[in-house]
């Protein structure tokens, strides 16, 4: 794993629409492509907004930031900037455009994050809910729960019929001696 790679552009959880996914910030990608830093506004918006190939919230999600203060410029202050969210497979598509040594280094980085990520060996529900959305883990809750609220009127109705069947067990009880036998004249006394 490529350890510069991993901690100036990492990867995690970002909210893309309505679900939460492995995501990487557009500008770390950039920087660490390689590209030109004066061409960023050029490249993000014919990369990412106006790629007729990808879909906001569904590849990629934009938020603003504010720029760091160029340290050359003591009078320069943060402007307002934009960076984006990308989905780990559309950040790997725009790797995959740029020919340069940089762009064959984070190829190679996101697919070895993907190896490892599928390498791990995990019981199954603990792999569901590692790869499952935010909506189908409350769906998968709401099915337990309604699962659970179902087994606990089953378990009343059973309790019901324990309680109606328990007394004429008890009186054939009295009525069998130890051999099976029904003996009347024992149950009477």
């Amino acid at each position: 794993m490529d350890f510069m790679l991993a901690t100036s552009m990492p990867i995690g959880e970002s909210r893309i629409g309505c679900g939460d996914v492995k995501a990487v910030s557009a500008r770390a990608l950039y920087r660490n492509l390689g590209l030109n830093a004066s061409q960023w506004a050029r490249w993000s918006n014919t990369n990412i907004e106006q790629n007729p190939f990808a879909s906001e919230h569904e590849d990629w999600e934009g938020f603003d930031i504010m720029s760091s203060a160029n340290s050359a410029d003591s009078m320069a202050r943060p402007q307002p900037t934009k960076d984006y969210f990308l989905a780990v497979p559309f950040a790997k598509k725009l790797a995959m455009q740029v020919r340069t040594a940089e762009g064959e280094r984070v190829r190679t980085y996101f697919l070895e994050c993907e190896r490892r990520a599928h390498a791990v060996d995990l019981p199954g529900p603990v792999q569901v809910l590692l790869t499952a959305s935010r909506t189908e883990i409350l769906r998968m809750a709401l099915g337990l729960s309604e699962e659970r609220d179902a087994l606990k009127a089953q378990a009343t109705e059973h309790q019901a019929t324990i309680a109606v069947l328990e007394p004429k067990a008890q009186a054939l009880d009295r009525l069998s001696d130890a051999t099976g036998n029904h003996c009347v004249t024992d149950a009477a006394k």
